[in-house]
């Protein structure tokens, strides 16, 4: 609208008003790229100030005052695998799948089976994140996972060990998370192990801590502190 009545002012006339026209087809276009100049300022403003920054500018100011963000950590656990004597090697890599299609793989292989027994073989997941996380679970059924091509005498279908989660995944930082810690970084600054910098080490240790609580003298023995802690889950 003003700048019809800028171009009506300047030609003398009423036509940036008539639809279609020329003068009213040049006011939207003169319009329609000062408003996206004008958005892209407001966003540019934005991206100065680090909590109101977003995407990749936001990554740099993390970068700057954190080093990165928490990165995501592979979920980890125990099964309990039953094999005949002879069977094995059950090897470092060997993939498993959950019922949903989530892989696992093994971990501190070789495993070999001299013996018919049931042994505890480790694993984790194949992908970082909290999906990896899978709770223990008595059953009928008992929460197992299932090996995509075991070797001959080695069973299948291998049970979480009894009473033990598949655990420790955690998804990585979300930029909210991120944001709020690198707040707490501006504003409490290191300062020689103050109450603030356990909490930043805390928080900064692994993506599933969320809050901090810091006890030190005379709670504790003079010259010592403890970190006590809640993590999402």
């Amino acid at each position: 609208d003003r700048v019809k009545a800028d171009l009506n002012a300047a030609l003398g006339t009423q036509a940036a008003f008539i639809r279609r026209s020329l003068a009213w087809a040049m006011a939207h276009a003169a319009a329609g790229a000062v408003r996206g100049l004008y958005l892209y300022q407001r966003w540019a403003a934005n991206q100065t100030i680090p909590d109101r920054a977003t995407g990749a500018e936001l990554l740099r100011w993390i970068a700057i005052w954190l080093g990165s963000k928490v990165a995501a950590t592979k979920a980890t656990g125990t099964l309990s695998v039953t094999a005949v004597a002879g069977s094995g090697p059950l090897t470092t890599g060997d993939l498993l799948v959950r019922a949903d299609g989530e892989e696992y793989a093994v971990t501190g292989g070789p495993y070999n089976w001299a013996v018919a027994a049931t042994t505890d073989v480790t694993c984790e997941a194949s992908v970082a994140g909290a999906d990896g996380n899978y709770a223990y679970a008595a059953g009928p059924p008992v929460t197992s996972l299932v090996l995509v091509s075991p070797p001959a005498g080695i069973v299948a279908n291998c049970p979480l060990k009894t009473g033990v989660s598949i655990t420790g995944g955690a998804d990585e930082e979300t930029d909210a998370d991120a944001t709020t810690r690198m707040l707490e970084r501006i504003q409490d600054p290191p300062q020689g192990g103050a109450a603030a910098d356990y909490v930043a080490w805390a928080q900064a240790a692994d993506a599933s801590v969320d809050r901090v609580w810091v006890q030190s003298y005379p709670t504790v023995a003079a010259g010592s502190v403890s970190v006590y802690f809640t993590i999402f889950g």
